[in-house]
């Protein structure tokens, strides 16, 4: 039972990394997708991005921070545990 019960654990262990690394490869598209529509725009209507406070500027940074921290905590739980299969591997 104890043996089910860690090939249990271990294939909820891979779901969980591979709904992880599907969820950064969608952040990380929906970043540059959101950097990329920035700029066409800007390229295409650069005085609307002169006014003297920029808040479309204050809100792509705030994007970058919010989707880059994201991005950063789910790599670091990802590799996290692909350390956990790998080890749990070495003991079967």
């Amino acid at each position: 039972m104890n043996e089910q019960t860690n090939k249990t654990n271990y294939e909820t262990i891979k779901k969980v990394r591979r709904y992880l690394t599907h969820f950064i490869i969608i952040l990380s598209g929906v970043l540059t997708g959101r950097f990329l529509h920035v700029y066409t725009d800007y390229k295409k209507h650069p005085a609307l991005y002169t006014a003297p406070y920029p808040t479309w500027l204050e809100q792509l940074n705030m994007d970058f921070i919010v989707y880059g921290t994201a991005i950063l905590v789910c790599v670091v739980i990802v590799t996290a545990l692909t350390i956990i299969i790998k080890k749990s591997k070495q003991t079967n």
